[in-house]
């Protein structure tokens, strides 16, 4: 005879359940769409994965988009269709000078408008409507309407101006008109099609005698002269040089950067700073006498010591900040 038995789960398996991560609802998605949020990646090794629920709440949180219930992702997504209309202009419009584009624009139901490109050499265009229509929406208890206008294609490339003068009182707003290339052709020298050869190399291994344990921009700038002056290679290709941690453990892989927007100081060779030159002697030596000891660091075969070699860096990096810099170094500083 054979009997149902229920058992509960033990802790662990309670912790799995609930730490499952729940597929959000297509109006979730729909907001994080419309905020310009992924809904998904492709992994590294090739299978699709779906964020969860808690990951897209927490992200549109962050952008400060309440979506923790269902009844306010069904606001913010109202929000969301509604803020364009709000604005006669979109902030920027962007077009391309080959296939041209479209530039809307919002007005109170049956009030006029129109519309022009003020180009950066201050010639003016009239833009003219197309028959793309749209029906009114109404939006805060007023009913906007929409209306469409062709940007031509040939425009020069850069930043412009459109503006729209709309309703009876001639009210003016203003948008960035920006025109890109429809194609990015590759140089002259690159375009006959030729095979092209280079090197890769991740910097920080590559170690001269005069590195400080581990590879640097001067010894980039050293295997560029090879490779490219001597062996006639047509690229280089280095891993990201991006910041690491600014204090702490300083994280092996380049491709976790803590910014994007500074270069990671490591790489700087501190004898080529201008100012090392000005340095009293005492502080010179001391500069040296750190080298000497981070260059031994140079033939171990068995890892690179970044938190070593740093900590070496930056207390030199610290006696050359002190150095008065002129106006000049300042400036470039």
């Amino acid at each position: 005879m054979l009997r149902a038995v229920t058992q509960s789960p033990d802790p662990a398996d309670r912790r799995a359940i609930a730490e499952t991560p729940q597929t959000p609802g297509e109006s979730l998605r729909d907001l994080a769409h419309a905020h310009g949020v992924a809904t998904s990646f492709d992994g590294w090794k090739g299978g699709r994965s779906e964020a969860s629920t808690a990951t897209l709440t927490a992200v549109l949180g962050a952008l400060g988009v309440d979506a923790s219930s269902d009844d306010s992702v069904e606001a913010a997504l109202q929000e969301a269709a509604d803020a364009p209309w709000r604005n006669t202009l979109a902030p920027v419009v962007v077009v391309t000078d080959a296939g041209g584009g479209t530039a809307t624009v919002h007005v109170p139901d049956g009030e006029a408008a129109a519309l022009s490109a003020v180009l950066d050499d201050g010639t003016t265009l009239e833009l003219a409507l197309t028959d793309d229509w749209a029906d009114p929406r109404e939006v805060d208890g007023v009913r906007v309407g929409r209306t469409h206008f062709a940007v031509p294609a040939g425009l020069p490339l850069g930043y412009h101006e459109l503006r729209a003068v709309t309703g009876s009182s001639a009210d003016v707003s203003t948008s960035l008109l920006v025109v890109t290339p429809a194609r990015l052709e590759m140089p002259a020298a690159l375009g006959d099609g030729g095979q092209r050869w280079g090197l890769m190399a991740q910097l920080y291994s590559v170690r001269s005698q005069r590195s400080w344990g581990v590879g640097d921009l001067a010894d980039l700038g050293e295997l560029l002269q090879v490779s490219g002056a001597q062996m006639g290679a047509d690229f280089l290709l280095i891993n990201p040089l991006q910041a690491a941690e600014p204090v702490g453990h300083m994280s092996p892989s380049p491709y976790l950067p803590s910014s994007r927007r500074f270069v990671n100081p490591i790489s700087v060779r501190v004898e080529d700073v201008l100012e090392v030159a000005y340095l009293p002697g005492e502080q010179r030596a001391a500069i040296e006498a750190r080298a000497a000891s981070l260059r031994e660091l140079n033939t171990d075969t068995s890892g690179l010591d970044r938190d070593t070699v740093w900590r070496g860096k930056l207390a030199a990096l610290e006696l050359v900040h002190a150095v008065p810099r002129s106006q000049v170094r300042q400036a470039a500083f």
